[in-house]
């Protein structure tokens, strides 16, 4: 699962982030709800949280990833 996220996360960032970052990922889980959390701290001058919740955690990396691409591609460029 960690091998997953970094790889997804990674491959989506590196597209947008030009400068070095700094990202942290929590898994969590509450009886059913798998949850993902990612922060994301950017040289560029950028501070995102993101996180899904849902019945399955690599389903919630995807959307986590998902909800990054659009965040990310809503930052100004510097």
């Amino acid at each position: 699962l960690e091998s997953y996220a970094e790889s997804k996360i990674g491959d989506k960032i590196r597209k947008f982030v030009t400068k070095p970052i700094h990202v942290h990922v929590t898994f969590s889980v509450d009886k059913h709800t798998h949850t993902v959390h990612c922060h994301l701290v950017g040289g560029d001058g950028f501070n995102l949280e993101v996180e899904h919740a849902g019945p399955d955690m690599y389903a919630c990396v995807d959307l986590v990833v998902d909800k990054l691409d659009i965040q990310l591609f809503d930052q100004p460029t510097q």
